[in-house]
Order: C-alpha cells, then sequence, then structure tokens
C-alpha cells in the first residue's frame, strides 16, 4: 500500500506509517535505545553543571565570610578596651 492509498482509505497510524517506510521492529527499538542513552549523557551533563555551580556558591560564601570577618576585626580594634 502506498501513503496515499492509506490517507484515501482514511487508515492512517503511525503502524501504517512505519509498515509503508519499512522502518522494522529492530530499528524502531534502536532509535529507542539511543534515545535513551542520550537521556543519560544529558542527566549527567547537568550533574556535572550542578556540582560546578555548588562550588561557586561555596567559593563566594568562602570569600564573603572573609570580607566580613575582616571587617569586624577592623571594627573591634577601633573600640578601646578597659
Amino acid at each position: 500500500m502506498s501513503v496515499r492509498t492509506l490517507i484515501a482509505n482514511g487508515r492512517m497510524s503511525l503502524v501504517a506509517l512505519h509498515e509503508t517506510t519499512g522502518v522494522t521492529r529492530r530499528t524502531r527499538r534502536m532509535t529507542r535505545l539511543a534515545v535513551r542513552d542520550e537521556e543519560g549523557v544529558v542527566t549527567a551533563e547537568y550533574a556535572i553543571l550542578l556540582a560546578l555551580v555548588a562550588m561557586a556558591i561555596i567559593a563566594a560564601a568562602v570569600v564573603l565570610g572573609l570580607a566580613v570577618a575582616h571587617l569586624f576585626d577592623t571594627g573591634t580594634a577601633g573600640i578601646p578596651h578597659g
């Protein structure tokens, strides 16, 4: 059957389309596996990105904490003792 015949008869489903294009079950299975493998790669990329963002936040917090500590040290040095 051709695609035009299937459309004319109103029988246009994915199964019918696969039959006309010659896509086999093996090809469909390989496509699904490839998409699943790609999802794993994307997940790993997001995990690496998340780790880098976390490291940047920790580094910024340390630098900010040291700067604030220096300000307090400078302020307390100006207060006379006793």
